[in-house]
């Protein structure tokens, strides 16, 4: 079967590579997705969408995949990248 995706990326943003997008769509994977609206409801502090998007980076820059990501790993690492 032939499937023809198009996507319009904003300026700057990365294209998957074919890799990442032959994982998204075969039910032999599990992708966890994470949105900045989840770290920000995570602290308790207010935060915008540019630093809640810093701290997904960072998340995924330093993801340990023996610990995982949660909730708590994004609460801490907002703590450690924001200024209160």
């Amino acid at each position: 079967m032939k499937v023809i995706i198009e996507i319009d990326l904003p300026s700057g943003h990365i294209l998957p590579d074919l890799k990442m997008i032959e994982r998204l769509a075969s039910p032999d994977w599990m992708a966890v997705w994470w949105h900045v609206d989840d770290v920000k409801r995570c602290i308790d502090y207010p935060i915008g969408k540019l630093q809640a998007r810093e701290i997904l980076e960072c998340a995924y820059r330093d993801y340990n995949h023996t610990n995982g990501l949660n909730l708590e790993t994004l609460k801490i690492i907002a703590d450690e990248v924001t200024v209160k």
